[in-house]
């Protein structure tokens, strides 16, 4: 009888770190630090000594804890199973978190632009319909105002007559 091998299921955090998302803003992070690293020399001795007490301290740590790791296995593979289904939920949710980071930036730049015209679009219009009923009163006022003083014309001009029209006629 021929017994199959069954693949473990991977941890959740090899799940999580191979996440898209997570490994590319891993990679820039990673790509910035080593970067500011190169470009700062007095940063660098600082960061280079950080980096062995991290590593002195993760081997310290990793050994020290192998053998309760080592105890607790059963209990850790469920935890595993519960995790990975909840991340398994997560990821349905949150497609985002399958795209890389450059892939993220670039949409939210693009969606940033589209944000902008449509706000340049609306404020133009609004200015070209503020502009239109600007003018349309000044036309209406500037109707009534020549009305007003053509009016007020006659009136003056019939008013002038009938004053030179009554002193002609008593001479």
């Amino acid at each position: 009888m021929a017994s199959v091998a069954v693949d473990p299921q991977p941890s959740v955090v090899t799940r999580v770190a191979n996440l898209p998302l997570v490994s590319s803003t891993y990679d820039l992070v990673s790509s910035d630090y080593v970067s500011t690293k190169d470009q700062y020399p007095y940063l660098k001795s600082v960061c280079e000594m950080a980096d062995k007490g991290v590593k002195t301290m993760t081997s310290v740590a990793g050994t020290g804890a192998l053998p309760i790791i080592q105890k607790l296995e059963p209990q850790n593979a469920v935890a595993n199973t519960y995790a990975c289904k909840g991340l398994d939920r997560i990821e349905e949710k949150l497609p985002i978190l399958n795209q890389p980071t450059a892939q993220i930036v670039a949409s939210a730049k693009g969606a940033v632009t589209g944000a902008r015209d449509a706000v340049t679009t609306t404020m133009t219009g609004a200015k070209d319909s503020v502009a239109s009923m600007i003018t349309g009163v000044m036309d209406k006022t500037k109707g009534v105002v020549t009305g007003g003083v053509e009016k007020t014309k006659s009136v003056v001009n019939g008013s002038i007559n009938t004053v030179l029209g009554s002193r002609w006629r008593s001479l």
